[in-house]
């Protein structure tokens, strides 16, 4: 409080005045004079103690001297009272008013106090209004008299409007009372709503009407008061964004019975004015000014509230729609149904469109109306009436929230073809995915539902592309995959399932597979692969060339899946599975022999045989072990054939080139080394058979993968080995070794002396065949001429007859021919190049040959003039003797 000195001293003057002239009104005893000065001494004794008050430190003093001037009220008969009573009746109000605005400033601002601290205002507050209102009601006043300016506009007017404001703020002080717990909650709140009554009925405003419904708001039956206040309030000016932000907020607090009548009276407007005849939603639906027309927004997001309103009567039967154009207020107020409300929105809707087509909802309360109209929606989900739910999603794609559009439409159409596909109509499912806006053409529920729709009828290709368009969008996710093919299973479409599957395992698996879905097994998914490949397979006339390419990557991947569980421990795979899938590839690709080209076929061998092997890592029994080795054995086998057979295929530059020496050497020794495995543990005699001539081939394409690359130190230490091993393994029989010496003698790249080499090894195993060794003797003694061996050449040359002379019916004729026919010409040519010494060796050599060879005495004359002719030269050389 800020005290003025100057004001101060002159009320102290004035009331040392006033003072006086009681002392002298008491003295005179001139009785006309008192009854003369009556009055002037009421008024002067009002104003002497209304001044006290004003200058009192307390509100104690205050109050006792404001109730001394009213003492002054009831000495007199007067039915005419002075100015200054009602002066002191406003400051009374004033006193109270000052006490009660704290409060009120703290309510608007949201800001809140202790109860303890307020109750005993409010309290105080209201005895001093109650005091107020009945010194006002006990006395007759003039028609019109001013009161004093402290209050300011607040309280100058007449009687009657300092009596409103009086009952005005007695309802506020008791209502706020009765809100805080107390044992006389039930009267002051009745006192209240009395003065509340009261105060409406002198002057409505519309402050009181939304107080008012306030109040009716929160009891639990709505009645006729409440739609009258609400009626009422429409009727007050000014209708602005505040008004109306003010009914919404007592909308929220209304329970769900109530809303349908509530907002049928919020949009019903009465007439006052040109601007506020028409309903609210309709004339703000018209405005050009934007601020104007967003007053339509609450209006609107109400109606939303009372048509989502579900009703609690669970067998309510469905009224039939009613076509009502042109109207917002025909909304059913008994009891409505679910169409009717339905219709009552969508009509609004429409209508607002029509009036107006460029109005559109803001995009907040679009937004919230869409929340509510998606609540609805889904509500209509769950208890499976896919129809009306689908509605109520299409709804919230009305041209009136377009302001959301980019944010919402997407999602609400996909939710209406959803329920639109779970009730079975599949063209309206389509069309709602027409209406989406370009962004949500490319998300992944827009190509799940259209993959849902097709594989629903049937369509397995447009399905198929679906899927691939699903799995290109930026937000798929993976595990959606799982449940497309869950759909293809039920409806049983293969080649869609197929399909899916096969991406599922491109997203999850190989070089390409970024994605991990949860709860995925990947056993399932590839046994589920492979049975639908071997059902495909198993169709005639079917182009099984993707077939083929596709069983071979799916038994990739379950190569590379037993490949993880053994070394990361990732993926958990049974002996059980694991026996499922090399038994089903070892059946597959033996079965392909005959129809699958033989790349293919081979390659399929190479991959059974790993995951035979990759199975007998898992624990299990010796019977099974042996089992395991044996296929194992017989499939890579059949690969490496398959290998040696391209091998052999290709040129020699491209075999070096591509190094396919190596991977035949790797796949070699793997064998070799499973075959002497098996062979310390097989008690099988016939397998063991096998298994020798497996070895004997393994031996001869070791030294021929050699010979093909050229390798010479290889051959020579595989030679030297296969030499010491021959007496030991009985697989290096005669006929591995004269593999071995027929592929020596036909690589022309293969070095004399080493051809030679080899060829002296073979020549000295124990079993010998005539005519294989006679052949190669006639090779040896060729080489050995070739290089200008004569030594070496005539050495093996009486090998070959002393062979003959063991063997002279087995041995071949026309290698002895050819012998003969080499020994004489050899002595000719050296001769002629006077070597006499050589010349005559191969002079005796073709002699010994010619007694020995069938028809080579006819050449007996010949050779002996020849052979005198070398031995008189020969005698001429040992007496030193020039020659001719």
């Amino acid at each position: 409080m800020v005290y003025d000195l100057e004001s101060a001293m002159k009320n102290i003057e004035t009331a040392l005045e006033l003072e006086q002239q009681v002392q002298e009104i008491q003295s005179n005893q001139d009785e006309p004079m008192i009854i003369t000065k009556d009055k002037v001494f009421t008024s002067t004794m009002l104003t002497h103690y209304s001044i006290k008050a004003d200058c009192a430190r307390n509100e104690t003093t205050t109050l006792f001297n404001l109730r001394k001037a009213l003492g002054f009220l009831s000495k007199t008969t007067d039915e005419r009272q002075p100015t200054e009573a009602l002066d002191v009746i406003s400051r009374l109000y004033t006193f109270a008013y000052e006490l009660l605005k704290p409060m009120s400033l703290q309510n608007t601002e949201g800001t809140t106090g202790k109860d303890s601290e307020k109750l005993p205002i409010l309290i105080k507050a209201s005895e001093w209004l109650t005091l107020a209102l009945k010194e006002l009601d006990s006395h007759s006043w003039q028609s019109a008299p001013e009161v004093s300016e402290d209050h300011g506009t607040e309280i100058r007017g007449s009687t009657a409007e300092l009596k409103v404001k009086i009952i005005r703020a007695l309802a506020y002080s008791f209502l706020e009372a009765a809100s805080f717990e107390g044992g006389n909650q039930d009267e002051l709140q009745r006192k209240g709503e009395q003065a509340l009554e009261e105060a409406l009925i002198n002057r409505p405003s519309q402050a009181l009407w939304l107080r008012k419904i306030q109040l009716l708001s929160k009891r639990k039956q709505m009645g006729s008061e409440l739609r009258t206040a609400v009626k009422e309030v429409l009727k007050t000016a000014p209708f602005d964004q505040e008004l109306v932000n003010k009914l919404m907020a007592v909308s929220h607090k209304i329970s769900e019975e109530r809303l349908v009548a509530y907002a049928t009276f919020l949009i019903q407007k009465s007439k006052k004015t040109d601007q506020m005849s028409n309903q609210i939603f309709s004339a703000c639906v018209i405005k050009a000014d934007p601020v104007e027309r967003s007053l339509g927004d609450p209006a609107f997001y109400t109606i939303i509230l009372a048509s989502s309103a579900s009703s609690k009567t669970p067998n309510r039967k469905r009224a039939q729609n009613k076509s009502t154009p042109n109207s917002f207020t025909n909304m059913p107020q008994n009891d409505p149904s679910e169409e009717s409300k339905f219709q009552f929105l969508k009509e609004a809707a429409d209508h607002a469109i029509l009036a107006n087509s460029e109005f559109r909802l803001g995009s907040d309360c679009a937004f919230m109306s869409q929340t509510m109209i998606w609540h609805r929606g889904d509500q209509e989900y769950k208890k499976m009436r896919f129809d009306s739910a689908a509605e109520w999603y299409k709804f919230g794609t009305h041209p009136i929230f377009v302001e959301t559009k980019e944010a919402t439409f997407t999602k609400l159409a996909r939710k209406a073809a959803l329920s639109w596909v779970n009730h079975g109509n599949y063209e309206l499912a389509r069309n709602s995915l027409k209406n989406l806006p370009p962004q949500g053409y490319n998300e992944a529920g827009t190509h799940f539902l259209a993959f849902m729709i097709d594989s629903a009828q049937g369509n397995e290709l447009p399905a198929i592309q679906a899927i691939d368009r699903l799995m290109s969008s930026l937000d798929f996710k993976p595990e959606t995959l799982l449940y497309a093919a869950q759909q293809a299973n039920q409806r049983g479409l293969q080649n869609l399932l197929h399909h899916i599957l096969q991406k599922t395992l491109e997203a999850t698996s190989g070089a390409t597979g970024t994605h991990f879905i949860q709860g995925l097994d990947m056993v399932i998914l590839l046994r589920s692969l492979i049975r639908i490949d071997l059902s495909n397979l198993a169709i005639p006339h079917r182009n099984r060339t993707n077939d083929e390419q596709r069983i071979l990557q799916h038994y990739r991947a379950a190569k590379e899946m037993l490949i993880q569980s053994q070394e990361a421990g990732a993926i958990q795979v049974s002996s059980k599975d694991a026996t499922w899938l090399w038994k089903t590839a070892f059946n597959t690709c033996v079965g392909a022999t005959n129809d699958w080209p033989e790349d293919l076929v081979f390659e399929f061998f190479g991959l059974t045989a790993d995951l035979i092997s990759l199975t007998r890592k898992i624990p299990t029994s010796l019977e099974e072990a042996q089992t395991l080795t044996k296929h194992e054995i017989h499939c890579r086998f059949a690969c490496l054939a398959g290998g040696m057979t391209q091998a052999l295929n290709t040129d020699r530059e491209d075999y070096r080139r591509k190094n396919l020496e190596q991977p035949l050497l790797n796949s070699i020794k793997l064998l070799k080394k499973l075959s002497q495995d098996a062979q310390d543990t097989a008690p099988d005699g016939a397998f063991l058979e096998k298994l020798s001539k497996i070895r004997a081939c393994l031996c001869v394409w070791e030294f021929e993968t050699y010979s093909m690359g050229n390798d010479w130190q290889a051959i020579r230490y595989f030679m030297e080995e296969l030499e010491l091993n021959q007496q030991s393994q009985a697989f290096i029989s005669t006929q591995v070794t004269e593999s071995i010496a027929g592929i020596a003698c036909q690589n022309p790249s293969l070095p004399t002396e080493l051809l030679i080499f080899v060829l002296e090894i073979i020549d000295r195993q124990k079993e010998k065949s005539i005519n294989l060794r006679s052949r190669w003797l006639r090779l040896i003694i060729d080489l050995e001429l070739s290089i200008n061996s004569d030594e070496g050449a005539l050495r093996y040359s009486n090998e070959g007859l002393q062979l003959i002379q063991k063997y002279p019916d087995d041995y071949p004729s026309d290698e002895a021919n050819w012998i003969l026919a080499k020994s004489w010409d050899r002595s000719i040519d050296l001769y002629s190049s006077q070597n006499i010494i050589q010349s005559k060796l191969w002079c005796e050599m073709s002699l010994k040959w010619m007694e020995l060879v069938v028809g080579g005495r006819a050449y007996e004359d010949m050779m002996h003039r020849h052979y005198r002719d070398l031995l008189k030269l020969t005698a001429t050389l040992n007496s030193n003797q020039p020659l001719l």
